[in-house]
């Protein structure tokens, strides 16, 4: 009993190598975009997370004794600001490397208050049913029938343009695909057995 315990043990770990390996090379095959965007997205987190390691120097210094040097492959460009300097003198290559922080940030924040708002919206609509059904699947219909960028900028507009709004607006733009893809799945679960038993 024990040996065949300590074989299943053993076999499981090079079941999950042999699957990892099989959807990598899979992945590598079929989707070269997607290993492409892995690497991308991955690239960009580094970044974010080593700015103060990666940068030159300080994004938000001015200097207008350097201001519109070119890059450093230019012949007026030099290694101490690789991607030239802009208008007030400021290190281009630091303040991307910098803003992909900001970028990433705004990213993960909308991507959860939307999944949050829509989950629970997605949740509500298709266990209660009836009208609240209605009503946030009208919500949701209103809301895909402006186009995306209309209604951001509508927001951005009435709000003003900051970090917070920015993550409000990209959530409002977003959580209307959680919440159809929860209550489809809410309604097909609502019917199984084990539900209704615990609805009795």
């Amino acid at each position: 009993m024990n040996g065949t315990t300590v074989a299943d043990d053993r076999v499981a770990p090079a079941r999950h190598r042999g699957a990892s390996r099989v959807w990598w090379r899979a992945a590598h095959l079929r989707a070269p975009i997607l290993i492409a965007g892995m690497v991308i997205v991955g690239l960009v987190i580094v970044t974010a997370v080593a700015a103060p390691m990666l940068a030159t120097s300080d994004p938000i210094e001015q200097d207008l004794s350097v201001a519109l040097k070119p890059p450093f492959w230019h012949e007026d460009g030099s290694l101490s600001h690789p991607l030239g300097t802009d208008h007030l003198g400021r290190d281009v290559y630091s303040r991307v490397v910098y803003g992909a922080r900001i970028s990433l940030t705004i990213s993960v924040l909308a991507a959860l208050l939307g999944a949050a708002v829509g989950v629970a919206a997605g949740l509500a609509a298709g266990y209660r049913g009836g009208r609240l059904d209605l009503v946030i699947m009208r919500i949701v219909d209103l809301n895909l029938a402006f186009p995306l960028i209309l209604l951001a900028l509508a927001v951005v507009a009435l709000l003003g343009a900051n970090l917070r709004n920015l993550v409000i607006v990209m959530a409002i733009t977003t959580w209307m695909i959680y919440a159809r893809v929860v209550r489809g799945v809410s309604l097909t679960l609502r019917e199984q057995e084990f539900i209704q038993a615990v609805r009795a």
